[in-house]
C-alpha cells in the first residue's frame, strides 16, 4: 500500500524536483526578492510623479506577486528537503518488517499530510501564475495607453514598468528555448547512457554501486535487471520502478 500511494507522488515530484534544487531556488528567490526591493524603492523616490495611467497601482500588484511567488517556492522547497530527508533516514535504516502496522500507519499519515501541503501549494502557485499572466495584460495596456504624456509625467515608473514587462517576456522565451536545448541533448545523449548503465548493471548493483560478491542474494525485477536483495526492497518501498529502466512494478509493460 505504501508503495502505491508513493509510486504517483515519486513520479510527480521527480519531474520537477530540478525545479526546487538549492541552486535554482536561490536564484528564483534571489532575483523576486530584487523586483520587490526595487519597486518598494521606486515607489518611495517617484512619490511626486503623477501618472495619467493607474501604473502605481500596477507595480505594486507586480510586487505583491513576487512576494507571493518567494513564500511558496520556500514553502515547497522546505517540504522537499524534509522530506528528502526523511527518506535518507529510511534507506540509512535496517530493513524493518512491513507487515508492522503501527508503522504502516505513521507512514501513511505522513503521505496523506505531504500530499496535501503539495496539493495547497500547487494550487497556490498556479493561481499567482495565472493571475500574473492577466495582470501582464493589464500593465501593457496601462503603459500602451499612457504613451508619451505618461512617460513625461511619470519617467521613472514608466521605464519600471517597461522593465518588469520586457523581463517577464524575456524569462518565457529563455524557458522555451532551455526547454528545446534540453530535449535535443537527451534526445543525443540518452541513448550512451542507457548503454552504459545496461553494462555496468551487469556487474554491480546500480543502487548501491557496489560489485556482485560470490554468495551475495540478488533479487531479480519482471524486466531482468538484477540488484542486492535488501537494496531493492528498501528502494521499492519509496519507488515502484525499476531504478535502471524505469518499468513501473505495478502497471506492467508501462514506464515511467
Amino acid at each position: 500500500m505504501l508503495v502505491r500511494e508513493t509510486a504517483a507522488r515519486e513520479l510527480e515530484e521527480r519531474r520537477a524536483d530540478w525545479g526546487y534544487s538549492k541552486p535554482v531556488v536561490a536564484l528564483d528567490i534571489m532575483w523576486n526578492s530584487a523586483f520587490v526591493i526595487v519597486s518598494a524603492a521606486m515607489l518611495i523616490i517617484t512619490i511626486n510623479e503623477r501618472p495619467n495611467t493607474l501604473i502605481r497601482l500596477w507595480i505594486c500588484g507586480y510586487a505583491l506577486q513576487c512576494l507571493v511567488h518567494v513564500v511558496l517556492v520556500w514553502m515547497e522547497y522546505r517540504r522537499r528537503n524534509t522530506r528528502r530527508v526523511r527518506d535518507d533516514e529510511m534507506g540509512g535504516e535496517d530493513f524493518r518488517d512491513v507487515n508492522n502496522d503501527s508503522e504502516d500507519e505513521e507512514e501513511d499519515g505522513i503521505v496523506y499530510r505531504t500530499s496535501t501541503r503539495t496539493s495547497f501549494t500547487k494550487r497556490c502557485e498556479s493561481i499567482n501564475t495565472m493571475a500574473s499572466f492577466l495582470w501582464w495584460i493589464v500593465g501593457f495596456y496601462w503603459v500602451v495607453s499612457g504613451g508619451d504624456l505618461l512617460l513625461q509625467a511619470a519617467p521613472r515608473l514608466y521605464w519600471l514598468a517597461v522593465v518588469f514587462l520586457a523581463f517577464d517576456v524575456f524569462f518565457a522565451i529563455f524557458c522555451v528555448v532551455l526547454a528545446c536545448l534540453i530535449g535535443i541533448a537527451l534526445c543525443c545523449c540518452l541513448p550512451c547512457i542507457i548503454a552504459i548503465l545496461y553494462a555496468v548493471a551487469g556487474q554491480e548493483c546500480c543502487i548501491c554501486l557496489s560489485s556482485y560478491e560470490d554468495g551475495t542474494e540478488l533479487h531479480a525485477l519482471p524486466c531482468n535487471h538484477h540488484f542486492h536483495s535488501t537494496c531493492i526492497v528498501k528502494w521499492l518501498k519509496m519507488n515502484a520502478t525499476c531504478p535502471l529502466c524505469k518499468y513501473n512494478i505495478l502497471k506492467g509493460n508501462e514506464q515511467v
